[in-house]
């Protein structure tokens, strides 16, 4: 199930970022665009959340630490995340390149959960994808300077 998901995501960030591109257009800036659509997403998820785990949860952040600590950093990395890649969408050229070279952020992955968490991953098939991502962010920047 955890690929139906991942490749359901995937589709969704697509067309978020399609839908991005197009919004920038009308001139609304990022950081309304985020906050809109986090407020919209705290009404939705929070009802929802309130009937199934809510309480749990937030008894659990109030009582490990480190639960918390984790928990705050998420919401800094989740909102500046998606702070900075609608700024690069509206700042470039457009939603697909600046996706494809978001597309490195594995690379970073592999390396915090080595650096922070002493856990490594790697498999040959997983060096082998990220140095194939790799390439292709490089070739997409070259290609994309180049004029033919």
């Amino acid at each position: 199930m955890w690929l139906v998901y991942a490749i359901t995501a995937a589709i969704i960030w697509g067309l978020d970022y399609t839908l991005g591109e197009e919004i920038f257009k009308k001139r609304i800036s990022p950081v309304s665009l985020l906050a809109l659509e986090m407020l919209c997403g705290a009404i939705i998820l929070g009802v929802i959340s309130y009937f199934t785990q809510l309480k749990a949860d937030v008894h659990l952040l109030l009582t490990d630490r480190k639960a918390l600590w984790l928990f705050i950093a998420i919401m800094i990395t989740f909102n500046l995340g998606n702070l900075l890649i609608f700024c690069s969408i509206q700042a470039g050229k457009n939603a697909t390149l600046a996706a494809l070279v978001e597309l490195c952020y594995p690379i970073f992955t592999v390396f915090f959960t080595w650096f922070l968490f002493q856990q490594n991953h790697l498999t040959p098939s997983v060096i082998v994808g990220g140095t194939l991502i790799f390439a292709g962010i490089i070739i997409i920047s070259y290609f994309n300077h180049v004029q033919f």
